[in-house]
């Protein structure tokens, strides 16, 4: 279910940001659909996070967009003393399949589960 990604992670484009990725973790799951979704972790800097939140970004922008933008999604882990998680949708980014409701419930119960 769960295919780690052991090559060296390049996310969006040469941002400042960009080289503080040590706590960002690439991976990808295959959904009830059999869809594969792109997915990242990004770690709490404490061995047992308070809490973990999922992401589900907004429409028009992709994975890699707010781990230097805004909301950067890194500085909520760090702040927040939590493990985020943060995926494209089905048919989106590098993720397989189509964008529809089922899809997406899909995608979101792999990143749950």
């Amino acid at each position: 279910k769960v295919f780690e990604q052991k090559a060296s992670l390049r996310i969006g484009h040469k941002h400042p940001c960009a080289d503080d990725i040590d706590d960002v973790e690439a991976f990808v799951l295959r959904t009830s659909k059999n869809n594969y979704i792109a997915c990242v972790r990004i770690k709490a800097q404490r061995s047992e996070p308070r809490y973990s939140i999922i992401y589900s970004h907004p429409n028009a922008s992709d994975l890699s967009d707010h781990l230097v933008g805004v909301p950067n999604l890194i500085d909520v882990a760090r702040v927040h003393k939590c493990d985020v998680y943060s995926y494209d949708y089905s048919g989106y980014g590098i993720s397989s399949g189509h964008a529809s409701e089922s899809n997406l419930k899909a995608d979101v119960r792999a990143v749950y589960d």
